[in-house]
């Protein structure tokens, strides 16, 4: 029998392991961004508990990465402590790139759960980061209250000037490197900013 038009499933919250990462001991969701993979699993970024959460097509969810001890330690699943991630983005080849809003960090987690960290985001002028994109060259963009700034595959990281004066809440890249802000707020807008 047919969905109803409008449906929308609903995933659900258990503590079974579905073959990537640890159980969680933790069984409280806390809020952050979500991104989906091509095999339509659902990664969130589950920041005030400090971890990765990982749902498959079924709707349980595990642990990626982070143990929910703040940190900033690189390391494989639980052994990365990342500390309040709010958002994340993934690229084509599955890898995740998130914001680690209270280290002021861009780091990616690797399909088979290795965490590593791109860039430090404080010297730059953007410690308030909060949204973040990621362009078909895995160029990662990343946006809050300070100006929005690109982490190039390179390593580089520089400013990208004059995008707005508001709060970004959310961003995305598409398919000929365009970014997109969102803003929020009355005067809530998509900004379209070419590269």
């Amino acid at each position: 029998m047919g969905r109803e038009p409008g449906h929308v499933p609903s995933l659900r919250r258990s503590n079974r392991r579905c073959g990537l990462g640890a159980a969680p001991s933790n069984l409280e969701v806390g809020f952050g961004g979500l991104a989906a993979e091509a095999a339509g699993n659902r990664f969130y970024a589950d920041g005030p508990n400090n971890r990765i959460v990982r749902f498959d097509t079924g709707g349980a969810w595990t642990v990626f990465a982070g143990s929910g001890t703040q940190g900033s330690t690189d390391g494989k699943e639980t052994a990365a402590t990342p500390n309040n991630p709010t958002d994340l983005a993934i690229d084509a080849r599955g890898n995740i790139f998130f914001v680690d809003r209270s280290n002021a960090l861009v780091r990616r987690a690797a399909p088979n759960g290795l965490v590593v960290t791109l860039a430090y985001l404080g010297r730059f002028e953007s410690p308030d980061s909060t949204a973040i994109a990621v362009d078909s060259q895995d160029n990662v963009y990343v946006a809050g209250f300070s100006p929005s700034i690109r982490v190039g595959v390179d390593g580089s990281v520089t400013n990208i000037p004059d995008t707005t004066t508001d709060f970004i809440t959310s961003m995305t890249a598409d398919s000929s490197g365009n970014i997109y802000l969102g803003t929020r707020g009355l005067g809530a807008q998509i900004i379209k900013v070419l590269l």
